[in-house]
């Protein structure tokens, strides 16, 4: 092996050239150097001959603790499973069907270079330190089979994989309380998980998730059969991620009780052939400078919102994109949930599924299209009973526009504008705020409603409740009046029931039913009366 660098003569019978002395050293340094390159590169297997600690050299088939070059071993012994108890590095780590690996609290174990996994696990580790993962051929941490667990109590950091941060294949990660995993520089996913539809994959995340940034492909990737628990004081972030912060595919799930914060992607939050995300009651999702699809469900997948959602857009996009005709997947807000979409091309658009709203939905000023977008007679977007619809701009759909819920017009003064069929039933309601007399939709002014393009009264119909408020501080007076509702084609019908605001003494509120509109006019007590 000395050959490979260099070819040595040694004379000890020329005593002009070197003594015995000098020959004797150079004998012993280059043994030592011989030794050095037969370690390099070398498997060092755990034995455990003498005891649980990974600093002591009876331990190592070697005679020496594992060096930075060693790739090493951890089969099942008859003397237990290691413990790394001091600081501690290597090249990569195998360990095998139910060995252990546990790394002690307050100390860090460093594994760097791998030509292929930096840790591939068929067993259980078991973090109380740090776990630092870096420069690998592969993946950072990789869980093979369906009983290998990663139990992380302290901290785990993964920076600079060649593939994946963390691929768990069958097998379970758990992120404790006081756990942080961190994950950055990776050329595909920062997750990676997937199992099959007898032995599933499952993430728990109690503590604190950073995967990126500089992710090549994806956040989160759930190719099959794989679940993410993101549990009440769990936090998870996903930054950086080119196509998708999260991509949940073919019956994996994805359910949030704690926080999720996801920034900086071509897509939010991604669902795909009969995969689910569910928002629980408590938990918030954070989606923000997003270019393409906050949320996107498709192919018979479905999303369940309980909690928060608010979806920032970088001026382009769709905060919330249903779509698939042939296998229509479907989104419902419950009543304890709330959305809300801000900036983009357009908020809710439904090119195929259906979209239920029983909770709160909040469109903002910023949506520079359509605030919501069905132009598909195979989709439905719905304000049911109870359903709160706060917002602006147009509303384009391809079927009659159903209002079941509360409607209430933008935030302070505003208007909705519905391209084609509506109706109002029993059960809806119209909220109109009025802040003065500067007309329709602008600062000053009042709510509106604008039907366009219906073809017949019977095209829109009016039901439910009309509730008027004056908001700002606003005092009408003698013959002010506010244009509520207009209706291109006419309408049909009256409002059940309206609840106007005090009216200064000696008027009265008229509710005007034109032709074309609905006019609400301030009148002198008895005008009214004696029409």
């Amino acid at each position: 092996m000395i050959s490979k660098f260099a070819t040595i003569t040694l004379s000890a019978s020329n005593s002009k050239i070197m003594d015995r002395v000098t020959f004797q050293r150079m004998v012993l340094c280059l043994a030592i150097l011989c030794n050095s390159f037969i370690l390099l590169g070398q498997t060092n297997t755990w034995t455990g001959a003498s005891n649980a600690l990974w600093s002591n050299p009876a331990n190592w088939s070697l005679g020496i603790v594992p060096l930075a070059t060693h790739d090493v071993q951890i089969p099942v012994t008859l003397f237990g499973s290691p413990q790394v108890d001091a600081n501690a590095v290597c090249q990569s780590i195998i360990i095998n069907a139910s060995a252990m690996l546990t790394i002690n609290n307050g100390v860090t174990l460093t594994v760097d270079g791998a030509v292929s996994d930096g840790i591939l696990n068929s067993g259980t580790v078991i973090n109380n330190g740090i776990l630092e993962i870096t420069n690998t051929g592969r993946h950072g941490f990789y869980n093979a089979v369906g009983a290998a667990q990663l139990i992380n109590n302290g901290t785990l950091d993964i920076d600079g994989i060649t593939s994946s941060g963390i691929y768990n294949r069958f097998g379970t990660i758990t992120n404790s309380i006081t756990g942080m995993v961190n994950i950055q520089n990776a050329g595909e996913h920062g997750f990676y998980s997937s199992g099959n539809a007898t032995d599933s994959a499952t993430i728990i995340n109690d503590g604190i998730m950073n995967i990126g940034p500089n992710l090549g492909v994806r956040g989160i990737f759930q190719e099959q059969y794989s679940d993410f628990i993101n549990n009440a004081t769990g936090l998870l972030v996903i930054d950086g991620a080119p196509q998708h912060g999260a991509l949940i595919r073919r019956f994996s799930t994805l359910t949030n009780y704690g926080v999720i914060n996801i920034s900086n992607s071509s897509n939010g939050i991604t669902l795909v052939l009969n995969a689910a995300f569910y928002n629980q009651l408590g938990a918030t999702v954070n989606i923000m400078d997003i270019n393409n699809r906050g949320i996107y469900v498709n192919t018979s997948s479905d999303g369940y919102n309980y909690g928060e959602i608010n979806i920032s857009m970088a001026n382009s996009g769709n905060g919330i994109l249903l779509n698939n005709q042939l296998n229509p997947p479907t989104f419902t807000n419950y009543p304890t949930g709330t959305i809300n979409i801000d900036n983009g091309a357009s908020g809710v658009a439904v090119l195929g599924g259906d979209f239920s709203n029983e909770g709160q939905l909040f469109l903002g000023t910023n949506i520079s299209s359509e605030a919501i977008y069905i132009p598909s007679l195979a989709s439905s977007f719905v304000n049911e009973v109870g359903g709160e619809l706060y917002g602006h701009g147009d509303v384009n759909v391809a079927y009659t526009f159903v209002n079941e819920g509360i409607l209430i017009p933008g935030y302070d003064i505003n208007g909705f504008f519905f391209q084609g069929e509506w109706n109002m039933t029993s059960t809806a309601i119209y909220m109109a705020d009025i802040a003065g007399t500067n007309g329709p939709n602008v600062t000053s002014g009042n709510d509106q409603i604008q039907v366009l393009g219906n073809a017949s009264p019977s095209d829109a119909i009016l039901a439910g409740t009309l509730h008027i408020s004056l908001i700002n501080g606003f005092v009408p007076i003698l013959g002010d009046a506010f244009i509520l509702a207009t209706f291109d084609g006419g309408y049909e019908s009256t409002f059940d029931h309206v609840i106007y605001p005090a009216a200064p003494c000696g008027t009265v509120w008229n509710l005007e039913y034109n032709p074309n509109n609905v006019t609400l006019v301030l009148e002198e007590v008895g005008v009214s009366f004696l029409r």
